[in-house]
């Protein structure tokens, strides 16, 4: 591994306004999410990782699984020679750790993200657009990817074995001996599976079936005469599998097309299609450099006809993209009528000239965004690549602020290498560092790749205070001819956090990768006890997993949760005991709802029927006995009921949540809710007692 000097640290620096509340939070178990989506919602998490600033970003809903970019670092194209025989490569950037300039300090990159098309809640879709390090075969829109370019990769390895990567916003590494069915994880994300669903007699008579830790499922492509799309990692032959089919735990299913690959093309996406009843289509236009996206466009098809071509000319809400003969975006054309302008001088023909003459050159060069309306942009980055690798050298805001960036480097073997954490200094010259851990597998070869840890294993902040962790569990295997046994790392999440003044929190986990302890221990020179919270689950069925059903707090007090084996909703929650004894519990009731699409003169039931929340209950001061009846008696029950959006043959539905029906004290007190086309809410009752249903 290269890494920086001494000298090198003192003159770098870190999201410094993050970089204390980062050591103060870490280890607190107390993580948020944003389940990234047309949806929008926040889920808070039991059992939160330890993940500092970081993004549990797994991509903007295409679903909230995989989104837009996959990151690896560039790699060398296959005319630049193979790696070791056939090494183990690196598996994908798995988190973000963003700095304050949007840098990921996991591989460098600038992390940007607009939102231009957003239609729909129930299944609904969104139209993001991403950047990272992708090379052009798999960046649709030039220097950005969109959030429902969700591919796998095909690498073979050693030994007749094959790597596999499943990708998105971030990505999961798989490794299947013999090229077989059977596939074991390469990342700290054990609860995510990949299977292999024959179709034929033959070996590689197959489509991949991928299942997220939350069940979420995607399907891809089988292979066919021509590839998808190339594997462009790494510098080896293999193949790509673009997704077919996302299937949430809800039922909501999305539907991807593609225009089929032909000897000279390989495949193009032009619609998701939602159960619900939203559709995305998307045009595109062949430039010098590549085919990319050049129109956006959605359709509700409860209410509108959609047009059996992947057109968008009819659609009212879309958006329009421009290139330049460099192959970047140079103008995106929001459904406003917004101009979001983007520069660079970016030249392929040099960067290919600085590649050929590495290591004597390398190649530079300047992206610049835009606000609409603006002639001066917002951001100029500066920008580093060489055969192996690239990264944000520097940035300058308009505003005032200012960032430099150094990067650790990662060397997997003699052409495999990655950013893997780094360090970034403002415009006062203070710096924070954050370094990433490095791992050998057990049966560790020459030539195989490291495995990078999930998040960071050390923050040291512009006052020099450290923050430590350690991802590596040792364990043996065999390796190579006269070293038959190799002590590797099995990768984990944090095994434990050590802060600055000297307290420490410690995890154990579950063969899952669930958290089932978390130890905090005191800072050095107080006598506090140590806290202990203690998790539970049940993972009999796969999509509640990863999901407490006990919490355990560091007084004792137990929180349980059930779970439906269904969809994966929770049914009944129980708090700890109240000063009274009472243990407060809240049921909560799902239904099969089915929404209508608008088919010729009439409407069409859809076949994905989708479970929604249609009722909460509790007792508002005596206990539930096992059939949800209050200690107390009727009147001192709660019962929420929502009530959605209905179709029939003559009238479409998204399932919108039409209203909200509060019963408490012998009265009711409803809500009603009215949307737009775009399934956006445009109205909203007072609770004042409305009867009967909201219209």
């Amino acid at each position: 591994m290269r890494s920086l000097n001494k000298a090198d640290l003192k003159s770098k620096a870190y999201f410094l306004s993050t970089a204390r509340s980062i050591m103060q939070n870490f280890g607190q178990n107390r993580t948020q999410y944003t389940r990234a989506g047309s949806r929008g919602y926040v889920r808070q998490s039991w059992v939160g990782n330890v993940i500092m600033c970081v993004r549990v970003a797994l991509g903007g809903r295409a679903l909230a699984l995989l989104g837009a970019l996959a990151v690896q670092g560039g790699q060398l194209s296959a005319q630049d020679g193979p790696p070791p025989p056939d090494a183990i490569p690196p598996s994908p950037a798995e988190q973000y750790a963003i700095s304050q300039g949007g840098v990921d300090m996991r591989t460098g990159l600038y992390i940007y993200k607009k939102t231009d098309l957003t239609i729909g809640v129930v299944g609904g879709i969104s139209f993001s657009r991403t950047n990272g390090s992708l090379q052009s075969a798999w960046k649709p829109m030039g220097q950005f990817s969109h959030n429902w370019h969700i591919f796998a990769t095909y690498i073979p390895v050693k030994g007749g074995d094959a790597s596999f990567s499943v990708r998105g916003a971030r990505g999961t590494g798989f490794l299947s001996a013999g090229n077989s069915n059977s596939f074991t994880t390469r990342s700290p994300d054990y609860r995510a599976r990949l299977q292999a669903v024959p179709t034929g007699p033959g070996a590689l008579d197959r489509y991949l079936l991928y299942t997220a830790a939350d069940g979420a499922k995607i399907t891809f492509r089988p292979a066919g005469t021509y590839s998808d799309g190339p594997n462009r990692g790494h510098g080896r032959s293999g193949e790509g599998y673009y997704a077919s089919k996302i299937e949430e735990p809800s039922g909501v299913t999305y539907t991807l097309s593609y225009d089929e690959p032909t000897a000279s093309s390989y495949t193009f996406l032009r619609r998701v299609t939602s159960s619900t009843g939203y559709v995305l289509i998307l045009e595109w236009v062949t430039n010098p450099v590549d085919r990319f996206v050049s129109k956006a466009c959605v359709f509700n098809a409860a209410i509108e006809t959609v047009p059996t071509a992947n057109s968008c000319a009819s659609a009212s809400y879309k958006t329009s993209y421009s290139y330049g003969s460099n192959g970047y975006m140079t103008a995106a054309t929001d459904s406003g009528n917004n101009v979001w302008t983007y520069s660079s001088t970016f030249s392929p023909a040099a960067r290919a000239t600085a590649t050929q003459n590495w290591p004597n050159s390398n190649y530079t060069w300047t992206d610049s965004f835009f606000y609409p309306g603006e002639i001066t942009p917002y951001l100029v980055n500066s920008n580093f690549a060489n055969p192996f690798y690239r990264y944000t050298t520097s940035q300058t805001f308009t505003d005032g602020p200012t960032y430099s960036y150094d990067w650790y480097i990662t060397e997997h073997n003699e052409i495999e290498m990655e950013v893997a954490g780094g360090v970034v200094t403002d415009a006062d010259g203070e710096t924070v560092s954050v370094r990433y851990q490095e791992m050998t597998r057990p049966g560790y070869q020459y030539g195989d790749s490291y495995m990078i840890s999930p998040n960071p294993k050390k923050i040291v902040d512009e006052l020099g205070q450290e923050l430590n962790a350690d991802y590596c569990t040792l364990i043996g295997a065999g390796g190579q001819p006269g070293y038959p046994y190799v002590t590797g790392c099995a990768a984990v999440s944090a095994k434990y956090w050590k802060r600055p003044d000297g307290s420490q929190s410690d995890y154990t986990y579950d063969l899952y990768g669930n958290i089932l302890t978390v130890v905090d221990k005191p800072r050095l020179g107080t006598n506090d006890p140590n806290i202990t919270r203690r998790f539970t689950y049940d993972c009999s069925t796969e999509v509640n997993c990863s999901k407490p059903t006990t919490l355990t707090d560091g007084k004792g007090r137990v929180t349980n949760a059930v779970y439906s084996s269904l969809h994966g909703g929770v049914l009944k929650r129980t708090l700890p005991a109240d000063a009274s004894g009472v243990r407060p519990e809240t049921r909560y009731t799902y239904t099969q709802m089915s929404p209508w699409k608008k088919s010729g003169s009439g409407y069409m039931i859809s076949t994905s029927p989708v479970w929604v929340l249609t009722s909460e209950e509790y007792c508002k001061t005596s206990a539930a006995d096992s059939n949800g009846n209050c200690a107390a008696g009727a009147s001192d029950e709660v019962v929420t009921t929502y009530e959605y959006q209905q179709g029939s043959a003559s009238k479409g539905s998204n399932l919108l949540l039409l209203g909200t029906a509060v019963t408490a004290d012998g009265q009711t007190l409803r809500t009603c809710y009215t949307y737009d086309d775009r399934g956006r809410k445009i109205s909203e009752t007072q609770p004042l007692g409305v009867s009967g249903v909201c219209p």
